[in-house]
C-alpha cells in the first residue's frame, strides 16, 4: 500500500493476522468468530474467573455471554463528542477469557471505520479498539507489558494481512498560502500492492451551510462518490473495491462545496488488504 500525504496517515500497514486459538480450547469454543469483524486483541497470563465477574457487574453495559471461563459484553464508547446522538457513539464488543485472551471487536456487519477516534486530532496511531483492550485490562488489574503489542485480525477477511488508516481534514476557513483562495479540496492517492479486501470510510462535517440540493461535503474514492454529509458524522463501505486490484493509483478526495468554506471537514478511510 502506498500513500501520499503521509503526515496525515494514522496507522500505516498495521499487520493483521496471527490470531490463533490453537491450544486454547476455551477461547476457540467461546469466541464468536462467525460474528466478529475487525478485532484488536492481546494475550495475557491467565486472569481467573473472578476477574470476569468484575467485567460482568461493573464494566459491560450489557452482557452477551457469561460462563464457561469467559465473558462477552458490550460497552458504549464516544468516538466523536460533537455528534454523540448521530453516530458519535458506538457499541463495541469485548471478549475476555479466563486464560488471558482480551479482544475488542466490531461486528462484521459494522463499518471498520468506526474504530477511528475522531476526538484525537493528532492521530497518534491508537484506535478505539486498542484503547478498549487497554481499558479492559486496566479494569481487571492486568498490566499489558510495554513490549507486548496489541494486534489486529479481521475475521470477515481472514486472508487480509495489512490494514492502513488514513485521516484527511480541511479546517474551517482554511486558506491556500499560495493562492489566498479557500481550501476546498484535500486528497491523497492509494495503490494496493496486493489484493484489496475492504475499504471503509467515515465522514465528519461541522458548521457547514447545508444546501437544498443535498450534502455540502463529499468523499470521492477513485472518482466514485463514496459518501456525502451536511453537519453530521456518517459511515459507509466502498463497494467498488475491485478497482484497486489493477495496482494503479486511486485518488481519494475530500471536497467541500464553495458555500461551505466555513465548515470543518474530515474523512477517515480504512483499507484492508492481502499481499497477494
Amino acid at each position: 500500500m502506498e500513500q501520499k500525504n503521509v503526515l496525515k496517515m494514522i496507522c500505516a500497514g498495521l499487520v493483521l493476522g496471527g490470531l490463533s486459538f490453537a491450544g486454547a480450547a476455551g477461547a476457540a469454543a467461546t469466541f464468536p468468530d462467525d460474528k466478529a469483524g475487525i478485532t484488536a486483541y492481546v494475550k495475557l497470563p491467565a486472569i481467573g474467573d473472578d476477574k470476569l465477574r468484575i467485567l460482568k457487574e461493573s464494566f459491560f453495559n450489557s452482557v452477551e455471554s457469561y460462563g464457561n471461563h469467559h465473558a462477552i459484553g458490550v460497552k458504549e464508547y464516544t468516538t466523536c463528542q460533537d455528534y454523540q446522538s448521530q453516530n458519535g457513539k458506538t457499541n463495541f464488543h469485548i471478549y475476555v477469557g479466563a486464560d488471558g485472551w482480551i479482544a475488542a471487536y466490531l461486528l462484521r456487519t459494522e463499518e471498520p471505520a468506526r474504530l477511528v477516534d475522531w476526538d484525537d486530532p493528532a492521530g497518534l496511531g491508537k484506535t478505539m479498539l486498542a484503547r478498549i483492550v487497554e481499558d479492559t485490562a486496566q479494569k481487571i488489574g492486568a498490566a499489558i507489558p510495554a513490549d507486548l503489542a496489541i494486534k489486529y485480525y479481521n475475521f470477515a477477511y481472514p486472508d487480509a494481512a495489512k490494514m492502513t488508516i488514513v485521516k484527511e481534514s480541511i479546517a474551517a476557513n482554511e486558506i491556500n498560502a499560495s493562492t489566498s483562495a479557500p481550501v476546498l479540496i484535500d486528497d491523497f492517492s492509494a495503490t494496493a500492492a496486493g489484493t484489496m479486501r475492504q475499504v471503509s470510510w467515515g465522514l465528519y462535517v461541522k458548521n457547514s451551510v447545508c444546501q437544498d440540493s443535498g450534502d455540502t461535503v463529499a468523499l470521492l474514492i477513485g472518482g466514485d462518490l463514496a459518501g456525502g454529509s451536511c453537519d453530521r458524522l456518517s459511515y459507509g463501505n466502498y463497494y467498488y473495491v475491485y478497482k484497486f486490484n489493477d495496482h494503479k493509483s486511486r485518488l481519494i478526495q475530500l471536497s467541500k462545496h464553495s458555500n461551505s468554506s466555513s465548515a470543518n471537514a474530515a474523512a477517515a478511510v480504512v483499507f484492508t488488504y492481502s499481499l497477494f
